[in-house]
């Protein structure tokens, strides 16, 4: 028979187990369990709760401050487009109205500013040898002869002289040559018979019957150029041009726009380039014709062209104008240009948050696109398509 075993080790701890029904637990009497507090759980769902509102609220604000710190542009698609003027429009023109002519003129006169050196010239004239002879006689170029006030005269052509005439009493002949005097100036300026002497050899008489001229001192002198009269041109042009504009301008309706003046323009002036002058007139004449059209058939037909190139699940809904160029480019047949620019806008403050989900109204992704027209530096209204 087996012997009972006994414990040799430490001292034995005796443990007593109560076996108990409550709540289906089954409840060991041991060591007891450490009493929690019961709201602690209750503060890390409070702090959990205010850190994703936190976040949820910090996360959109500092992006909107960030964005804008930035600074505001646009990402800008330019197209051009060419609008057709007519007096007599067709579907795809837009109409012209044609006002009555305008015409004007201005005149101006402004001071001479050219100069020009002018050396000394000498006086020049007419000698004239009388011949007593019954035989002809010669006299060479370069024959020198000395008026009354000691200025001295070369004749510059060769004389021959015809014999006299055998008449009672006898009639001399005679002959007229060029001369001029030695000395350049004013001093050779010699009046009528200053020269009258015999000379040449017999019977041979030379006079000056008429005074000498063109003699001329060095001098600086007063002269006309180009500058002098397009300036005074372009002067009258403009004033004209804005009484002309001005005129048109009040002839117009207040729904209707001008097209820049066709004119035909006449400019006379009282000298020419190099004229020694101490001033010139200059006149400016024009004959304008006065052409008009509405913004309303603009605006109609460059909605109809925008429409052909909005992408499919976008609406026009403003519109803008802004020409960059207007002109007749026919005065007779009537027609003329229009020279738009559309330009697509991408607004900045989608281009920041677009990529961040920017939502629009039911949670759908909202896209704005933003196309203007220029006309004339004057800004109509604006072309704006939405999707959703």
């Amino acid at each position: 028979m087996r012997e009972p075993y006994h414990y040799q080790g430490d001292q034995v701890e005796t443990i007593h187990v109560y076996m108990l029904r409550e709540q289906d637990h089954l409840v060991v009497d041991a060591q007891p369990e450490p009493d929690y507090p019961t709201n602690q759980h209750t503060l890390l769902g409070y702090l959990c709760c205010g850190l994703l509102v936190l976040l949820c609220v910090l996360a959109p604000l500092t992006a909107i401050l960030y964005a804008g710190s930035l600074p505001d542009y646009d990402t800008t698609i330019s197209r051009t487009l060419t609008l057709t003027l007519s007096l007599h429009p067709t579907t795809n023109h837009i109409p012209l109205y044609q006002l009555p002519p305008i015409t004007g003129t201005k005149q101006a006169t402004a001071k001479a500013t050219g100069t020009f050196h002018q050396d000394a010239t000498p006086a020049t004239g007419l000698i004239t040898f009388y011949n007593g002879s019954f035989t002809a006689q010669t006299v060479a170029s370069g024959t020198r002869l000395t008026g009354k006030d000691g200025v001295t005269i070369l004749t510059s052509q060769t004389a021959v002289i015809p014999p006299a005439t055998p008449t009672t009493p006898p009639t001399y002949a005679a002959v007229s040559v060029t001369a001029f005097s030695s000395m350049a100036g004013t001093a050779g300026n010699i009046p009528a018979s200053d020269i009258d002497q015999a000379c040449c050899g017999s019977s041979i008489l030379a006079q000056n019957l008429y005074p000498f001229s063109g003699g001329n001192n060095s001098r600086d002198v007063t002269i006309v150029t180009k500058g002098d009269i397009a300036n005074t041109t372009a002067t009258s042009k403009t004033i004209l041009d804005q009484e002309t504009t001005n005129q048109a301008q009040n002839e117009a309706q207040p729904w209707q726009e001008l097209l820049p003046l066709s004119c035909t323009i006449t400019t006379t002036a009282t000298h020419q380039p190099g004229d020694q002058a101490q001033a010139v007139s200059v006149t400016v004449s024009e004959h304008c014709n006065v052409f008009v059209y509405t913004l309303a058939d603009v605006q109609q037909q460059a909605t109809r062209l925008v429409k052909q190139v909005i992408p499919r699940g976008y609406s026009l809904v403003r519109l803008s104008l802004l020409l960059l160029t207007a002109l007749v480019t026919d005065a007779h047949k009537g027609t003329g240009v229009l020279t738009i620019q559309s330009r697509h806008f991408w607004p900045w403050f989608l281009r920041r948050f677009g990529h961040m989900g920017l939502e629009g109204n039911n949670g759908r992704l909202l896209w704005l696109v933003e196309q203007a027209l220029y006309v004339d530096n004057t800004k109509i209204s604006f072309i704006s398509l939405h999707r959703y």
